[in-house]
């Protein structure tokens, strides 16, 4: 499917001719007539263990099999802007697994990404209200 995916992504003659976008693509992007060749390689181009799947379309007048296109639509779907969302989740729990690794070799995430000051007095000032305890410096 990724193969299919990127054939139809790389090539403008698969648009529609009204289409103005810049890629990523959208599925409402690529015309119809490229669709159904798409549809007519992913089936042709089966394993024996896919074409089980594709044999279970009874090929209609609007469209040859609908099983692969609609595996070819949510290939789509999964790789627009819904996703964009899922995408940033992702984004942020990787940031967050970096900081869990950094604290867990003994450095601090704080001492990594903020700037800290000491006052006069020792006692450390920071110019954002984040909550920091540093074992070194608060000894009790």
């Amino acid at each position: 499917m990724d193969r299919i995916y990127n054939w139809l992504t790389s090539d403008p003659y698969h648009l529609k001719d009204n289409s103005s976008r810049e890629p990523p693509y959208d599925w409402s992007d690529i015309s119809e007539r490229s669709k159904d060749l798409a549809i007519g390689h992913i089936v042709g181009d089966a394993t024996y263990e896919t074409s089980e799947y594709w044999a279970l379309a009874e090929p209609t007048t609007e469209c040859s099999n609908w099983i692969a296109k609609w595996f070819l639509y949510h290939k789509f779907r999964y790789r627009d802007g819904r996703s964009r969302q899922t995408m940033k989740n992702e984004k942020k729990s990787k940031t967050h697994q970096r900081r869990e690794k950094e604290a867990d070799a003994g450095q601090s995430w704080h001492s990594v990404h903020h700037q800290h000051s000491y006052g006069s007095s020792g006692s450390r000032t920071e110019s954002s209200q984040t909550p920091y305890y540093d074992p070194v410096r608060d000894v009790r």
